[in-house]
C-alpha cells in the first residue's frame, strides 16, 4: 500500500483526465516513482502512443529498469498502442497465473505474505477504439478482474467521456 493513507489501495482502478499538458504524466511519475513505490512487485506495463517520445515515460522506463530490473529488448513491457493484443493479454494471464499460485501457498503455508502486483499504465490514447470496446479486452479485463490477480490500473485520458461506461464505473478513483 502507499505510504500515505489518503490514497487508494491497491489494487486500484484509477482514471485521471485532463487536456494535455495538464500535468498527467508528471503526476503518474510522481506517483510510480514516489507515492506507490515498492507497492508493485512485479514491474509495470506502459501503453502509450508517446512511449518512446515523452522524457516522462523514457525516465519511467529507466527507473523500471533500476527498480524492477525491466529490459525492454529482454521482455517487452512497453507498447504504444493495443495492437499486439496478444503479448499484453500473455503479460495479463501470466500474472493472474503467479497470484493464483501464490495464494495457494499462501493458504497452505498460513501466510499473510503480499501477493505479488503489476501496474498497468495506459496514457495518450484517448482516440484508440480499445477504451470504448464493450467486448472482452485486456483493457476491461485489467479494469474489471485485475485486482483479484493484483493488477492496478493507470488510465489517462482527455475526457471521460473518451473511455466506455465500463471503465468509468470500474474505477476506484477519478
Amino acid at each position: 500500500q502507499s505510504r500515505f493513507p489518503h490514497l487508494c489501495p491497491t489494487p486500484f482502478r484509477m482514471l485521471a483526465a485532463g487536456r494535455t499538458g495538464s500535468g498527467k504524466s508528471s503526476a503518474l511519475y510522481s506517483a510510480v516513482t514516489d507515492h506507490y513505490r515498492g507497492c508493485f512487485t512485479k514491474g509495470l506495463v506502459i501503453i502509450a502512443r508517446t512511449a518512446n517520445l515523452d522524457h516522462t515515460y523514457v525516465q519511467l522506463q529507466e527507473w523500471a529498469g533500476k527498480h524492477y530490473k525491466q529490459d525492454n529488448r529482454e521482455k517487452q513491457f512497453v507498447f504504444t498502442s493495443f495492437d499486439d493484443e496478444d503479448a499484453l493479454m500473455t503479460i495479463f494471464r501470466e500474472h493472474e497465473d503467479l497470484v493464483a499460485k501464490e495464494k495457494i501457498q499462501r493458504k497452505n503455508d498460513n501466510s499473510s505474505e503480499p501477493l505479488s502486483s503489476r501496474i498497468w499504465i495506459v496514457d495518450d490514447l484517448s482516440d484508440s477504439p480499445a477504451l470504448r470496446s464493450r467486448n472482452e479486452s485486456l483493457l476491461n479485463k485489467v479494469a474489471t478482474t485485475g485486482r483479484h490477480s493484483g493488477q492496478s490500473l493507470f488510465l489517462y485520458i482527455h475526457a471521460l467521456s473518451a473511455c466506455s461506461p465500463l471503465l468509468r464505473k470500474s474505477a476506484s478513483c477519478l
